[in-house]
């Protein structure tokens, strides 16, 4: 699932601008072969991942076969928080600005991820995927936390959240019991 959150969210990104820009998902600093192919372009940086129990299903599923028989329970669907930075690279300050701009202008309108551009697990079971830019933190700021983490001086970044459903797999139950005795005898 994270994998596939982070390379929809590069997808969106590359489909929503003009350009399109180069995206990269590693952290700010890291050696990537974008950064070596063009001057400018976008990161995407997934620092924090949160179950949200609020959405969380409370019951398990049953899993059918064409007869109507249950051959597996499925477990109760989980909805997960994964929090991006979305940072840019250019040669200056004032163009890095620039991509940031273009990047949230383009991903203000965007309630959720179409499924044009989902990949994997969140492209298979058809589910919302809410796209939350820029959550108000009431002066706390993880994106300053991040920079400083990852050792480098604060810059401007976005803060991007994925809203997606995990869908476990399902649970294979015995075979119902084919032959049962109920002779009465004693014991």
């Amino acid at each position: 699932m994270l994998a596939d959150a982070t390379e929809t969210l590069a997808a969106l990104l590359r489909t929503s601008l003009p350009g399109p820009p180069a995206v990269t998902v590693e952290p700010p600093g890291a050696a990537a072969p974008e950064h070596v192919r063009h001057e400018e372009g976008l990161g995407l940086f997934l620092f924090h991942t949160a179950e949200d129990p609020h959405a969380r299903a409370a019951d398990w599923s049953d899993a059918r076969s064409p007869d109507g028989a249950v051959v597996g329970r499925r477990p109760p669907v989980r909805r997960y928080r994964l929090h991006f930075l979305l940072w840019a690279w250019a040669p200056t300050a004032a163009r890095r600005l620039h991509l940031l701009d273009g990047a949230m202008t383009a991903l203000a309108g965007t309630e959720t991820i179409p499924e044009a551009v989902r990949v994997g697990a969140l492209a298979e079971h058809g589910g919302l995927v809410r796209l939350i830019l820029a959550p108000d933190r009431s002066g706390n700021d993880p994106l300053a936390e991040v920079w400083s983490a990852l050792q480098r001086p604060l810059e401007p970044s976005l803060e991007v959240v994925l809203a997606a459903d995990l869908v476990p797999p399902v649970q294979p139950v015995a075979d119902p019991a084919r032959l049962l005795d109920l002779s009465a005898g004693r014991i």
